[in-house]
């Protein structure tokens, strides 16, 4: 018996909608089994729109609370996971990934997986 491995990432990006699958992008379209709260998902979507507005005329908006936008990351996925347990969820951290490219480490994970 083959059964589907559930799993989503939750992960802001720009022009996309915080959730992919635990290994590429999910379109809203094809997310079949992905089905959270409708308030969840706008908090998903609040989330989107914050990491979109960072960047400002070309450049990324000196004034963007990384860390609140990682922590909101963070309580979302757990709040994911609360919603469907039998799924893996991941989070990938911004603050982790920004640390890896600025001191050139390589293989550093910045996803995390929430339990």
């Amino acid at each position: 018996m083959n059964e589907t491995i559930k799993a989503v990432r939750i992960m802001a990006d720009f022009c996309a909608d915080g959730v992919w699958s635990a290994s590429s992008y999910i379109p809203e379209s094809t997310m079949e089994g992905f089905r959270v709260s409708e308030a969840l998902w706008g908090r998903i979507q609040d989330w989107q729109a914050w990491h979109d507005s960072q960047i400002r005329c070309g450049g990324e908006d000196p004034d963007f609370d990384l860390v609140g936008f990682v922590r909101e990351g963070y309580a979302l996925a757990h709040a994911v996971k609360a919603e469907l347990p039998d799924w893996i969820v991941l989070y990938s951290d911004e603050i982790l990934l920004n640390h890896a490219i600025e001191n050139d480490i390589e293989g550093t994970p910045w996803t995390v997986e929430i339990t």
